[in-house]
């Protein structure tokens, strides 16, 4: 594994880091866009990362980090919403770069069971997609993040 891999590895942590409470501000009011529109998949990690941002601000500071953030108003249109532990399954495996077992439901709503390597992740103003490999055919294809119904980490 490189060293770019083992630093997303969940057992890394990562030295302090030291924001204004202005930065950790506009971090959380970013995040919450991010998690509103489903911009990324990713969002359980996403709130994780963002609770440790506010609560590294003092009890003062996070109250009017709360009456800041209701003064912002984000407008668009979120992303297709994607069962939660798909999600998991999405990050654990993209981040882990490991095989991930889909349940895909296609547009004619056949429901097909199929074995992929993640490529990449495009998030569109509407949609996610997986760009992936389908380890069965060694075909490459894009599968809707919201029409995958179950999704399972293969392998160690």
């Amino acid at each position: 594994m490189g060293e770019e891999a083992m630093m997303l590895d969940r057992g890394y942590s990562l030295p302090p880091v030291n924001f204004t409470a202005r930065e950790a501000a506009l971090v959380v009011a970013l995040g919450r866009f991010a998690i509103g529109m489903r911009l990324l998949p990713f969002t359980g990690t996403l709130e994780s990362a963002l609770d440790k941002v506010r609560s590294a601000l003092s009890t003062s500071a996070q109250r009017e980090l709360l009456d800041r953030l209701r003064e912002l108003t984000f407008l668009g249109v979120p992303s297709l919403p994607t069962r939660k532990p798909v999600r998991e399954a999405l990050e654990r495996a993209w981040f882990e770069r490991q095989p991930l077992r889909i349940t895909y439901v296609d547009g004619n709503f056949l429901e097909t069971v199929r074995e992929v390597r993640i490529e990449s992740v495009v998030m569109d103003r509407h949609e996610t997609r997986l760009d992936a490999v389908d380890l069965a055919s060694g075909e490459r294809r894009h599968f809707r993040l919201d029409r995958i119904t179950r999704a399972e980490v293969v392998g160690a």
